[in-house]
């Protein structure tokens, strides 16, 4: 069973799914019938609303919003997810708050140094933002690429985790082993 819920949170409103295996959706809500077809089609049973999981992910969520950083024990469910995205998505969850890598670095890790725009493409299906922190990805220029709450909300995540900026670029130098 896959239970969810629609929650307020201070970056926006939210939409967390949660399966037996553990949480598989945490993203910016957009339309409900949109988010559970989704859910269908990945676990092939019909989400329930489910207000019990609430709690947890709303602190969650506050916590990291407010400079906190919470460690998160939150179990992860990819399924119906490629293996390709899976991949990738794992790689990316490793990445600590403060500090960022580039598309171009996880396709190297990958061992596909040519798929970086798979790799970016895989960063915009991730259904569970922030605690799989695909805003902490960018480019190799430094630019932010790309972001599903928009641009704004990445460089505001990024500047709370106290990544530098040089006018709108990363400043990269301080992660120059990771990224190049």
């Amino acid at each position: 069973m896959v239970g969810y819920t629609i929650f307020d949170s201070p970056i926006g409103t939210l939409f967390a799914a949660f399966s037996e295996r553990g949480i598989c959706t945490l993203n910016f809500f957009r339309e409900e019938r949109l988010h559970l077809d989704r859910l269908k089609r990945r676990f092939r049973s019909e989400p329930v609303l489910d207000a019990s999981l609430t709690r947890d992910i709303i602190r969650f969520v506050s916590n990291y919003c407010r400079g906190n950083f919470p460690i998160c024990t939150f179990d992860i469910d990819l399924t119906g997810i490629s293996s390709f995205d899976q991949k990738a998505l794992l790689l990316t969850r490793n990445i600590p708050h403060g500090r960022v890598t580039t598309y171009r670095d996880i396709a190297r890790k990958m061992g596909n140094p040519k798929a970086v725009r798979a790799v970016g493409g895989a960063m915009g299906r991730n259904p569970i933002i922030i605690i799989i922190p695909c805003h902490r990805v960018v480019r190799s220029d430094g630019s932010l690429g790309g972001y599903g709450g928009g641009l704004d909300l990445k460089k505001r995540l990024l500047e709370l985790e106290g990544v530098r900026f040089r006018g709108e670029l990363v400043d990269l130098q301080k992660f120059r082993d990771s990224a190049e």
